[in-house]
């Protein structure tokens, strides 16, 4: 009987502790019309005498001048990777041997890390140029398409290289 009260008075407590919080503490916002839903629609522009929004009429004109710097980008990023693994191939062939967990092999490690990271910018040219391959075939425009295409491949055989010079870099299996 008394389990039977203890249980009774804790849930008339928590009644009244939550009848405290219902309570209205505040003024709520008016449900009537609000000025600006009393506007004219006619007052409102139509779609017809709105500015155009470039957008929707295609993609901006891929230029020979955007593929140019791009290459030009991608070619400075292979030389950053080229002068990056000439720096620390030393490192990196020095622990190739190494026991892993080694100084050495920690060393190897992280300078391979950084030589492959040094590889960033061949990557954010190859999407650049993929981005403009998307414009220019979405445009139609099949010349500029081909010459997107073409710096693609530069940049792939560029890419595929520096893949190569990691993987010699990796120790025999």
């Amino acid at each position: 009987m008394a389990k039977l009260s203890i249980t009774a008075s804790c849930f008339v407590s928590s009644l009244c502790l939550l009848a405290g919080c219902a309570a209205n503490t505040g003024v709520y916002p008016s449900l009537a019309q609000r000025p600006v839903e009393r506007t004219n629609p006619a007052a409102v522009p139509s779609a017809a005498t709105r500015a155009p929004n470039p957008a929707l009429f295609g993609p901006p004109t891929v230029v020979p001048e955007q593929i140019a710097a791009i290459l030009t980008a991608a070619r400075e990023a292979d030389a950053t990777f080229q002068n990056k693994l000439a720096e620390q191939r030393p490192v990196i062939d020095a622990g190739r041997s190494a026991p892993a967990g080694s100084e050495k092999w920690v060393l190897a490690q992280e300078a391979y890390s950084a030589v492959d990271s040094a590889r960033g910018g061949i990557a954010t040219a190859l999407a650049d140029l993929d981005r403009l391959h998307q414009e220019s075939v979405a445009s139609g425009d099949r010349n500029r398409q081909a010459q997107v295409e073409s710096a693609i491949g530069q940049l792939q055989a560029l890419d595929q290289g520096e893949r190569a010079l990691l993987a010699q870099l990796l120790p025999a299996a």
